[in-house]
């Protein structure tokens, strides 16, 4: 009875995971953050960990994309383009920066055995050789396994998140250079990899976390802080939305109208009484937070 019992567990296990995979698992579109690093073999160099960061919404050539920022190679956030996905065709495009055509980045559409499209990270000889599952938050999400037809390049495609060399990387890696993904971030939780019950993924969350900080502290420039009569507003995608300050109680006493101007932008704080405020800024990349002095 015990060992029916056991079998019955299993099969039901089995079949939760069956069922979490035969739905697709699309990209997010907010708040995902992939935490990549790249080895240099030839001198066992290690290039300072990069971000790729969905920010906001974007435009090109009528086609609504997603705004990647990456901060490749140790510098600051830069803006690497766009991405838009087809759910429908389980498809990925990524379009660079000053083009208006896009390039296929992943086609999730796939079974064993078949040879991968030519994409923006993949130029060819890559196939499916397996087809397995991965624990992506609490769900399992389907797993390509790729063979480049001489042996394994330690490539996965994995639902929502991109391949496991990173996101724009190339799959079969770069000539003395090796790619990985360590982390991928969504909602300010780390998904993968998943570990609810250990300590895994702390120093990739941490990491995030600093990234993310100084990303949102230079999003927005508030001038002069404190401030007497007047504050010039500046946003690093030069477009503003909305403009509000709340007084510590959170109430709102002043209100920009809600339009898209370009910045800097300046407010009248002339007849704001002295003390601590927060201003929130918002821009096609996100919602800002500041914190703002009056003192005269």
């Amino acid at each position: 009875m015990k060992n029916i019992k056991i079998i019955f567990i299993y099969f039901l296990f089995i079949s939760n995971i069956e069922a979490q995979t035969n739905v697709y698992h699309p990209f997010p579109d907010t708040n995902a953050i992939w935490c990549e690093t790249s080895f240099y073999l030839l001198h066992t160099y290690i290039e300072c960990p990069s971000i790729a960061y969905l920010a906001g919404d974007t435009t090109i050539n009528n086609i609504k994309y997603k705004i990647l920022l990456a901060n490749q190679n140790c510098f600051g956030l830069i803006n690497r383009g766009g991405i838009r996905q087809d759910t429908i065709n389980k498809t990925v495009y990524f379009c660079i920066p000053n083009t208006t055509t896009d390039t296929l980045l992943y086609n999730f559409n796939l079974h064993v055995g078949d040879t991968l499209p030519i994409t923006y990270n993949n130029s060819g000889y890559n196939y499916v050789a397996s087809i397995d599952s991965v624990l992506v938050g609490p769900t399992y999400r389907k797993r390509y396994n790729i063979h480049n037809g001489s042996s394994s390049n330690g490539c996965s495609l994995i639902e929502g998140i991109g391949s496991t060399k990173g996101l724009l990387y190339p799959l079969n890696g770069a000539l003395g250079y090796s790619f990985i993904l360590n982390c991928f971030s969504n909602a300010g939780q780390i998904v993968y990899p998943y570990s609810p019950n250990t300590n895994e993924g702390y120093c990739c969350a941490q990491l995030l976390t600093e990234v993310i900080t100084v990303y949102n502290e230079t999003a927005i420039t508030i001038y002069p802080n404190p401030a007497s009569d007047k504050i010039e507003v500046s946003s690093r995608q030069n477009e503003v939305s909305n403009i509000e300050i709340y007084n510590l109680l959170g109430e709102i006493i002043y209100a920009y109208p809600t339009a898209d101007y370009l910045s800097p932008i300046t407010i009248n704080v002339a007849d704001i009484p002295n003390g601590v405020y927060f201003m929130q800024v918002k821009t096609s990349e996100g919602i800002f937070t500041k914190k703002v002095i009056i003192q005269r």
